[in-house]
Parts: C-alpha cells; sequence; structure tokens
C-alpha cells in the first residue's frame, strides 16, 4: 500500500514539472563530469606552460615519453567516446523529459 502512494506521488511530481528537475540534475552531472575536468586541464595547462620562445627541450621531453611507453591517448579513446556519449545522452533526456510547449492559448477562437 506505501508503495502505491510514493508511486502516485511521484507520477504527481513528474507531471507538475519534475521531469524539467530531472533532466536539469541529469545534465548537471554530465557536465560536471565532462566539462569541468576539461577546463581546469586547459587552465592548468595555459598557466603553467607559456614559453616566449622556443625551448630546445620540448623535443628531447617528446622523445623520453615516448621511448618510455607514455601513452599519447588519442582523440577516439574509449574515455572520449563516452564522453560523447554521455554528451548526447544530455539531449536525448532534454528532450524526452523536459515539458512540451502546449498550443497558444492566447489565441482567440472563431
Amino acid at each position: 500500500m506505501g508503495w502505491r502512494r510514493t508511486r502516485r506521488r511521484f507520477k504527481r511530481w513528474l507531471a507538475r514539472g519534475g521531469r524539467f528537475y530531472l533532466a536539469f540534475a541529469f545534465t548537471v552531472c554530465v557536465v560536471s563530469y565532462v566539462a569541468v575536468p576539461f577546463v581546469a586541464r586547459f587552465l592548468d595547462a595555459a598557466g603553467d606552460y607559456n614559453p616566449i620562445y622556443y625551448e630546445p627541450k620540448d623535443f628531447a621531453r617528446q622523445d623520453y615519453l615516448e621511448r618510455h611507453g607514455a601513452v599519447t591517448t588519442g582523440l577516439m579513446s574509449w574515455e572520449n567516446l563516452f564522453k560523447l556519449a554521455l554528451v548526447i545522452a544530455v539531449g536525448v533526456v532534454w528532450r524526452a523529459l523536459a515539458p512540451s510547449r502546449s498550443s497558444d492559448r492566447t489565441s482567440s477562437r472563431r
């Protein structure tokens, strides 16, 4: 009996605009997982390394990383594909859960 009451309250909450809050919460989670680390890494890299002139150690550093097996992740790594899928899922969730626009109620009927 308690389950039916809870289910009824949840359905009523979804009907009154709760879908927007579910879509918004999902969007916040995805943005915090995908965009925030990317921006933080970019700002950290931009702040730490900003040479005015060419430095010969750049080639030596790259050569060292390649010789010691440092993995350079390409654009199509599994992690990047997962993040792309999450961003697409945000669009799908907004399309499915966001309240649809109702017809224009201010127009007069003839």
